[in-house]
Parts: C-alpha cells; sequence; structure tokens
C-alpha cells in the first residue's frame, strides 16, 4: 500500500494521466465528420450553402425566418425547425481552434481529431496540476489525476470535432482555478 501511495504521489502523475487519456481516446482519430461538423465545414469552408461566416459557427441562427427557412431547404437544419429560432453561442477559443484547423489541414478529419485530442490531454494535465495545488503532492491528488483521465464522459467532447469546445471552455475553468 505504501508503494501504490508513493507511485501515486510521483510529480509525474499529471503527464502519466494526460498520456493515460490520449491514448484511450485515440480511436477517435476515425470518427470524421458528423452531425453539427458538417454545417460548421461548409461554414469554415466558407462555402456558398453555408449562410453564414466562419466568426458565427455557433450563432447562425439569428431569428431570420427567411434564412432560418433556406438552411431548413438544404438540409442543415431539420425540417421541423422553428423558423424565429434565435441561438448563439460565443465561444471565441473554440472558433479560432476550429479555424486553425481550417488554415492547416481543411480535408483532414484524423488531425482535426487529433487537434480535439491533445486538448484532452491537456484538459486533464491542467486538472491533475489543480488536484495537487488542492491536496498537495499526495497519493489522493494523483488517484484523482487518474480518475479523471479514465473518466469516459471525455469520449463524446473528444471524439466529435464540434464538441470541442466543452474541452476548451473545462481547461480555461481549471487554468483560472489554478491561477487563483
Amino acid at each position: 500500500m505504501n508503494r501504490l501511495r508513493r507511485v501515486l504521489s510521483d510529480g509525474r502523475v499529471p503527464i502519466v494521466a494526460a498520456g493515460l487519456a490520449l491514448v484511450l481516446t485515440l480511436p477517435a482519430i476515425g470518427n470524421g465528420w458528423y452531425f453539427d461538423d458538417l454545417p460548421q465545414r461548409l461554414i469554415l469552408l466558407q462555402h456558398p450553402l453555408a449562410g453564414a461566416p466562419p466568426s458565427a459557427m455557433f450563432g447562425f441562427l439569428d431569428g431570420d425566418s427567411l434564412r432560418t427557412r433556406t438552411l431548413i431547404e438544404r438540409g442543415t437544419l431539420p425540417w421541423w425547425t422553428d423558423p424565429g429560432i434565435r441561438a448563439s453561442f460565443w465561444r471565441p477559443m473554440t472558433v479560432w481552434s476550429h479555424r486553425l484547423d481550417y488554415v492547416l489541414w481543411p480535408d483532414s478529419a484524423p488531425l482535426q481529431h487529433l487537434h480535439s485530442l491533445l486538448w484532452l490531454a491537456a484538459l486533464v494535465w491542467i486538472a491533475a496540476r489543480v488536484y495537487r495545488n488542492l491536496l498537495g503532492a499526495t497519493w489522493a491528488a494523483g488517484l484523482s489525476a487518474l480518475l479523471y483521465a479514465l473518466d469516459d464522459a471525455h469520449g463524446f467532447p473528444a471524439g466529435w470535432l464540434a464538441n470541442r469546445n466543452a474541452l476548451l471552455a473545462t481547461a480555461f475553468g481549471l487554468l483560472s482555478l489554478w491561477f487563483h
């Protein structure tokens, strides 16, 4: 038991936890584009069917019923969408990260997924550091970091490009706690 406690208290646990999370989610590299990734792809490629500029990647539902009907007719939105729908999410860092994807590798879903997985690894590393700050260099902090790395709830935001915002928001939220 003492040996396990020493291992979990080791200063390398944050890196090990980040690497573990990365390895466990590597199959997501083969996910391709699906669901919201597809209209966002059109937006980021500035395709005429997109109906929105890249800066509006998470905010193209502005209540304009004509525009919404056009998106419904093009198949971007389902037929049952309320024409007056308004939904806009302010996610500048996420938009920036996706724009970077489309500058560096616009036609490579695997590399875009790898980008998300690297954000997950960074998030797990930050979480492990926060645990060490809160709990000290203890076995409890190390165990917490490893359990966080193993959490299956990371699979969805890590495996779906359009949900990268959850990784970034959590990473920057934990950074705020760490620096506080």
